[in-house]
């Protein structure tokens, strides 16, 4: 599905692409250009078939500020639009909602993990923050050492001493890691390393 500003994007019509006037309704509602947003928000949500009093319930929580504007802007935009598909609430109880590192680090503790060492490299660096809240809880170590290389040889020496030792990282601060990795190799000394995966190709 594409919703774009029919004002200034001109394409043929098509049962996915909606368009609606987002200049003219935020001129006409002397409104600020970032709230296209808000208008593409209110759109998307009759094009999915979504009552609009669940969006108008989730702008008064979250804006604070010209919050009666934010409605009137959303509501432009789901009034431009048909709805293409219909969602159905779900009835049921809320599930739990986790996010991927926190899958990792719930299966880390499932496994038996004593200790977690992390330098913070963006993509793992949610692991490191969440075990570190649940640490007491599950008897845990999560230590922040000052850099890559004291994070991997640390996890030696736990596991040198008999512990289950987890390292996380991403990218660059792998490839830090690679010499005392070698050692792990040769010490047979076992250590789980959790590499987030990056965009970039620094090694």
């Amino acid at each position: 599905m594409c919703i774009y500003d029919s004002d200034q994007v001109k394409t043929p019509p098509d049962v996915c692409c909606l368009g609606i006037s987002l200049s003219k309704f935020l001129k006409e509602e002397n409104a600020p250009e970032i709230m296209r947003n808000t208008c593409i928000i209110g759109a998307l949500t009759k094009a999915m078939g979504i009552d609009f009093g669940l969006v108008e319930d989730i702008l008064k929580k979250e804006f604070a500020k010209d919050t009666d504007l934010n409605i009137k802007v959303s509501r432009r935009g789901f009034n431009a639009v048909k709805e293409l598909i219909k969602i159905e609430p779900l009835n049921q109880k809320s599930l739990p909602l986790l996010t991927g590192n926190q899958a990792i680090a719930l299966g880390l503790i499932k496994g038996g993990f004593n200790v977690y060492i992390s330098y913070p490299m963006t993509h793992s660096s949610p692991i490191l923050h969440y075990l570190a809240n649940i640490a007491d809880d599950f008897g845990l170590d999560v230590i922040h050492p000052e850099s890559e290389i004291s994070v991997i040889l640390m996890a030696l020496g736990y596991a040198y001493a008999g512990k289950r030792a987890v390292v996380g990282t991403s990218g660059g601060g792998f490839c830090l890691m690679t010499e005392a990795l070698r050692l792990s190799g040769m010490t047979e000394l076992p250590i789980v390393i959790v590499l987030g995966q990056r965009r970039d190709f620094s090694c």
